[in-house]
């Protein structure tokens, strides 16, 4: 078998981000804009009232921070799933069960 063309499952995913802080933990944004690809995309958590709450995002390279409400395409996170399939979600120190 001989592929002609890629679907875009397939392909690389690539898209343009911004810091924009947290409100919530009171931190300021470096309103730095970078690009992202799939490759920087890893799984957080943050503990709600209740329950914990996992979402994929990436984080700022200038100050380290999550950045928030991130598109990120249904196939690149089942991509990065079947790839890390033991990974734990990262902490992003949202907590509002205190």
């Amino acid at each position: 078998m001989t592929l002609v063309k890629k679907s875009d499952l397939e392909k690389p995913w690539e898209s343009k981000a911004k810091c924009t802080g947290d409100k919530t933990l009171k931190i300021d944004n470096c309103d730095t804009e970078f690009e992202i690809s799939d490759v920087d995309v890893n799984l957080f958590h943050y503990f709600g009232t209740h329950a914990k709450h996992e979402y994929f995002s990436v984080k700022c390279p200038i100050c380290g921070k999550v950045v928030k409400n991130l598109k990120i395409p249904q196939f690149v996170i089942d991509r990065w799933k079947k790839n890390h399939p033991d990974a734990k979600s990262e902490f992003d120190g949202n907590d509002e069960s205190l």
